[in-house]
């Protein structure tokens, strides 16, 4: 009544009603699981559902109940149906035992089930000992779990070294429940220790009293307890006490070792039975037929024929006795309840009368009868060699009975046999009674089969054809003999099918024609599979895997329509038993053909009770897939809400295996959902991945931000790797030595996982800009990677170039030359390092070594020739031709000025893996026309001197003239000279050199350059009035400049010009110019880039020299001017062209000095009466934009152009271009972003 009470008390419970007291509640939940737990012992799993759903609803965590509704909806094969009571342990009781036990059960139910039924085969049997074998082999650590550590407690529990770690199990268990499930599992281990046998013992007895669980179920457990005892043990007692706990004084013993069969025990048995029956009938015994009274106990009473020893020949009948009396009505009451179908009850019946009036022949072989019926073959067996014995007059019908029953318990046990593998002993069971039964087939069947397993063909094919003599028409004699004739000729056997008609579709075994196809698909034979199935095909064509397997070959020859074709034809001419099916088949061989619409299109029409049942998985998969692949399409297409939408319903429809969770990390990414994947990723644990797995999950982490997770959790694989290794090879474990107290340990990684994970740590330090962690990584790598890893030490290599470490790279590179120099790979990173040391000559000997020892037409030949046409292509000559135009508006006659330069250069390869070239300029300069009025001229020349009334006439300002530049460059270097050849002739050059690391580099430059900022500083002007001429103002300079990459994206740079600016009759000035640069790369690939950056620059100017008159320069030279910009630029490649978009805006701040009119000319400035130019502070806002494209019309030519223009206060520039680039070489050019229009020498 109180567990009544406590389950209506939580029933009825309101959810928004105050709290039961907290033990009370938890013991009502207790009670209620124990009641579930019963429930499912009593092979009710749908009562014990139901009350684990009540408990769930008021207490939706509760971990026992949510590991016991896992556990039966696992037994009962719904496997999916388990997720949810995973999510929740793992969401509310991650560090609980309950969550390691029900991930413990669907691993074995869904990864091991074959094993699994072998065992209950192996214990249903009674094969105890290959049972309890199996069952250590299962669970090495002697710990199932779940109900199974009870079910298998007593089993396990023998294993040698295991009874310890079972009895802790049994104990904890009865100690978290004292449920009678648990106590029997106890008492079945206590059983097996002579110290704590009796208290098993008591168990059994209080178990069998308290009625909880089924009697059965208490003997079955009591009768392996005492089948398990050692040799010696005297069990008759037990067996004794057993019947009478069980059934009460006088019930039958329904063992092996009991009256049913002659067992090793059959002394002590029979000794129990004489004490029980003394318990019934007195020490003194009952008076047997002929007043024998001990002879109605040792097993020669007379029977009830009256055939009996007790009468003598030639004598009057003798009076019925009660004995006789009492099997006769026995036997009545049995026969009635077989005419009724009620086989134990007559079993129970006839067992009672054997114990209660001993031995008598028709009461054993109607016991053997009824045993038969309930198909115990194995039992009846003996009970008719018993009646045999006992009753002669029925000789021939216990004889015959009994030749039955070992026919039938031989095929049971054979098929046991068979069932786990053992082929040969099947059929050493089989030969002696195949022909022992002329009528039953299933020996002869069984032994067909087996005869074919163990290649015996022509004796299976007379087995068979024997069969069909008795039952021409027995369906699976055809199916066999079909499959005997598939391996012996496959088309023969179906061609033989083809005439027998309809009928032969029900006989072709499509999975053994889909065997034989795969093994001719292993061959390399796949025409011939195909053809194979295909002829099934046309046998059989509502079979729906064999259109499966033939459409998934089509597929493999890339014929998907003929793939889809054969699959809807089957869906058309299928009959209702196989639709499903046949939509099954249809759903996978589309998702094959990543036709995923289709699939879930197909997975739609299955009827609700599958979509929702055996076929959920595949209706899940196939919208999963389709929600796949239309997220990355919508990725692909930049449509990133569709995308988000479709990522969504994939989040719904995972499932919680690493593999789909990492699918959908790694489309987050794409999709820049950071968050979101590394959110995901997060809840995959690495433990639970294989090394390239953890691999993976490590970069997509990284990816999604967490860079330092990532480095954390993947050395910790590999530390804990490396630690099980070590330990593994200091102690290595004996075979088969397992620790009862320690869970098996996880399967370690092998040398070349260890590797690839520790290159990949490095390589992932390198990205998350961890350079030292990087190097830590890479030194201990080359110390511990073996001379011979030639792979794994090219990889070293290119990681140890990527980080910066010189010296080490090139060591490496020595070694690997020194042990494998003959190796293509190793010749073209060899290639590589004489790349970065601007050997283009060695390199290129390297590359065509390189080639020349590959195998023809394999990848590492092609890249060898890619390397060797780059190198070919960049030391080609080049001829280049552009016209440029420009303007900068200002004041005519003095700061405008338009520009027209045609150029043409031409390129050669050069010395020391440089080029040489040479330039020409054809250039033609206006800055206006200067007007004569005073106001407009007087700034000019020594106009306000010479001619304070103005001039006579307007006077035109231009030239025109050229530029010749020779020079030579390389990777590092360059050295140019030149001469301009406008109205002041300036000699120009200039030297540079620099320094290249990973991680940045510096430079240095010697320059003479021409300032082209003006009319006067370019070329010079000669004064109207008196003819002087000045300008031609030249910047000699020197420049450092350095650089830093911070990351892969990330990257700072500086510079410093310090320059003394000279021209004719043009004072001279000093200037310093100090630039430094922050890049940040938003996106960045292959063929694309969108970098944002941030800009300040400083400019100090001794003089104020920016004027036009004479003795001033022409050129913007402030005191002071700071600016701070913000460039935006996307540059990249599509198809042959390549790009580039540069827009900037800017802020600068400046202050300009006063200076004289005429600063080299202190007498023309003392006759116009001193005058100055005003200088003062300024600055503004200022934008630019700059865009550079170029096109390859050809593999040898190419067109651009380029456009730049800058807007701010007093100053607009702009500057077009058309360029024109033809290689001269054999090699087509490789394509290269950004776009490097060619430029005037002079603007270099």
């Amino acid at each position: 009544m109180r567990r009544t009470a406590w389950i209506l008390a939580l029933i009825l419970l309101p959810t928004g009603s105050p709290a039961a007291p907290g033990d009370a509640q938890q013991r009502g939940v207790n009670e209620l699981i124990d009641s579930a737990q019963l429930w499912q012992t009593r092979r009710r799993p749908d009562l014990a559902r139901s009350l684990l759903q009540k408990v769930l609803a008021v207490r939706a965590d509760e971990p026992r109940a949510l590991l016991l509704l896992g556990e039966i909806d696992l037994r009962s094969g719904r496997k999916d149906a388990a997720l949810p009571q995973l999510a929740i342990l793992q969401a509310r009781h991650p560090d609980s035992a309950e969550l390691r036990e029900l991930q413990q059960l669907a691993s074995l139910y869904n990864n091991d089930p074959l094993r699994l039924s072998r065992l209950q085969q192996l214990r249903e049997a009674g094969r105890n000992a290959e049972a309890a074998s199996l069952a250590r082999q299962i669970f090495p650590s002697a710990r199932p779990p779940g109900m199974l550590g009870a079910d298998l407690a007593g089993l396990i529990a023998s294993t040698p070294g295991a009874w310890e770690v079972s009895r802790r199990q049994a104990e904890e268990r009865v100690a978290a429940s004292n449920s009678a499930t648990n106590r029997l599992a106890l008492a079945e281990v206590l059983a097996l220790r002579p110290a704590t046998r009796a208290r098993a013992w008591e168990t059994y007895n209080l178990l069998a009293r308290e009625g909880q669980l089924p009697s059965d179920t208490v003997a079955s457990s009591w009768r392996r307890s005492i089948r398990m005892q050692p040799p010696g043990t005297p069990v008759g007692p037990l067996w004794a006490s057993l019947n009478k706990a069980i059934d009460g004084p006088g019930a039958a013993l329904t063992t092996a070792a009991g009256p049913r069969s002659a067992g090793a025990n059959a002394a002590v048995v029979t000794a129990a039975i004489a004490a029980l029956n003394g318990e019934v009938d007195g020490a003194a015994g009952r008076p047997g037929n002929g007043g024998n009274g001990g002879n109605g106990r040792n097993g020669n009473a007379t029977s009830a024929n009256g055939n009996g020893n007790g009468a003598t020949a030639g004598a009057a009948p003798a009076p019925i006795s009660a004995r006789a009396v009492a099997i006769q009505q026995a036997l009545a009451d049995a026969q009635k309840q077989l005419a009724a179908g009620a086989n134990e009850q007559a079993a129970r019946l006839l067992e009672a009368s054997l114990v209660r009036n001993g031995d008598d022949g028709p009461t054993w072989g109607l016991l053997g009868l009824s045993r038969m019926r309930e198909g115990q073959h194995a039992e009846a067996e003996p009970a008719f060699a018993r009646a045999l014995r006992l009753d002669p007059g029925d000789a021939d019908r216990w004889r015959s009975l009994g030749v039955a029953a070992h026919y039938w318990a031989t095929v049971s046990l054979a098929r046991i046999e068979a069932d786990v593998g053992r082929t040969e002993v099947a059929a050493d069971l089989l030969r002696p009674v195949a022909d022992t039964q002329p009528t039953a087939i299933e020996a002869k069947l069984l032994l067909a089969r087996l005869e074919g397993e163990l290649g015996q063909d022509e004796i299976a094919l007379e087995h068979f054809e024997q069969v069909l003599a008795v039952e021409p028409k027995e369906e699976r004699a055809w199916r066999g003999r079909f499959v005997v004739r598939l391996k012996t000729d496959p088309e023969a056997a179906l061609t033989e099918l083809a005439a027998f008609g309809p009928g032969a579709a029900g006989i072709v075994d499509g999975g053994a024609v889909r065997d034989l196809a795969d093994g001719r698909i292993a061959q390399g034979r796949t025409s011939a599979a195909l053809r194979l199935l295909e002829q099934a095909i046309d046998a059989a064509p509502g079979d729906p895997w064999l259109r499966h397997d033939a459409a998934r070959i089509y597929l493999r020859l890339g014929l998907p329509d003929s793939a889809r074709s054969l699959m809807a034809e089957g869906r058309a001419a299928a009959d209702p038993d196989n639709a499903v099916s046949m939509l099954h088949a249809s759903a996978l061989v589309a998702l094959a053909a990543d036709e995923n619409n289709l699939a879930v299109e197909l997975v739609s029409a299955l009827p609700e009770a599958e979509a929702d049942g055996p076929l959920r998985d595949l209706v899940r998969r196939a919208r999963l897939e389709q929600a796949f692949a239309n997220a990355r399409q919508a990725i692909d297409a930049q449509r990133p809400t569709m995308a988000h939408d479709w990522l969504d319903k994939a989040d719904r429809l995972i499932d919680s295996s690493a593999g789909q969770g990492m699918r959908l990390a790694r489309l987050r990414l794409g999709a820049g959902q950071r968050q979101q994947a590394l959110a995901l990723l997060r809840r995959i644990d690495p433990v639970e991945l294989d090394a390239a797995d953890t691999r993976a999950w490590a970069g997509m982490v990284a990816d999604a931000g967490a860079a330092e997770l990532a480095l954390d959790r993947l050395q910790a694989r590999i530390d804990a790797n490396l630690g099980a290794r070590n330990l593994m090879l200091a102690s290595p474990a004996e075979p088969g030595a397992v620790d009862g107290n320690e869970p098996p340990p996880l399967p370690v990684w092998n040398t070349d996982d260890l590797t690839q994970a520790r290159l990949a740590h490095a390589d992932l330090a390198i990205e998350a800009d961890l350079p030292q962690t990087a190097r830590q990584d890479l030194q201990r790598l080359a110390a511990d990677l073996p001379a011979d890893a030639l792979d794994d030490r090219l990889r070293l290599l290119q990681l140890q170039r990527r980080v910066g470490d010189t010296s080490a790279a090139r060591a490496t590179l020595a070694d690997l030359m020194a042990r494998s120099g003959d190796d293509p790979a190793v010749r073209i990173e060899a290639a590589r390092q004489a790349r970065i040391d601007d050997d283009d000559t060695a390199a290129r000997a390297h590359l065509q070594l390189a080639r020349e020892r590959s195998a023809p037409g394999s990848e590492t030949a092609a890249e060898a020739s890619r390397a060797i046409d780059v190198i070919d292509a960049e030391r080609q000559p080049l001829f280049e031709m552009a016209m440029h135009d420009a303007s900068l508006d200002g004041s005519d006659g003095r700061a405008r000025l338009h520009s027209n330069e045609a150029t043409a250069r031409l390129s050669w390869p050069g010395v020391a893996n440089g080029t040489f070239f040479t330039q020409v300029d054809l250039i033609r300069l206006d800055a206006g026309t200067l007007a004569a009025d005073i106001d407009q001229s007087e700034a000019f020349g020594r106009v306000l001197a010479s001619s304070p009334a103005g001039l006579a006439a307007a006077a035109p300002q231009n030239d025109r003239g050229a530029a010749l530049g020779v020079g030579w460059s390389s990777r590092d270097d360059s050295v140019d000279i030149g001469v301009v050849g406008l109205r002041l002739r300036n000699w120009v050059g200039g030297w540079s050199h620099t320094r290249r690391r990973d991680d940045g580099g510096w430079g240095v430059e010697i320059s003479r350059r021409v300032l082209t900022g003006s009319l006067m500083s370019w070329a010079g002007v000669q004064d109207p009035v008196d003819g002087a001429v000045w300008g031609g103002v030249t910047l000699n300079a020197l420049t450092l400049r350095t650089e830093h990459v911070l990351s892969p994206a990330d990257s700072v740079s500086a510079s410093l010009r310090l320059g003394l600016l000279q021209g004719r009759n043009v004072a001279s000035n000093r200037m310093q110019q100090l630039r430094a640069a922050y890049d940040h790369d938003l996106q960045r690939s292959d063929d694309h880039r969108l970098r944002i950056g941030l800009n300040a620059n400083v400019w100090l100017y001794a003089r104020n020299l920016s004027f036009h008159t004479f003795g001033q320069g022409g050129y913007y030279s402030p005191q002071r001017y700071v600016s701070i910009g913000v460039p935006l630029e996307a540059a990249g490649m599509n198809g042959r062209l390549s790009y580039q978009v540069r827009a900037s805006v800017s802020q600068s701040w400046t202050r300009e000095d006063d200076t004289p009119y005429y600063p080299t000319d202190p007498a023309a400035q003392a006759a116009a009466g001193n005058p100055i130019h005003t200088g003062g502070p300024g600055g503004g806002t200022g934008a630019s934009l700059r865009a550079a494209l170029e096109w390859r019309v050809a593999p040898q030519w190419a067109i651009g152009t380029a456009l730049a223009l800058e807007r701010s206060t007093d100053y607009t520039p702009g500057r077009a271009s058309v360029y024109l680039r033809h290689w001269l070489g054999r090699v087509p050019a490789p394509l290269d972003w950004p776009p490097q229009p060619l430029t005037p020498y002079l603007r270099n």
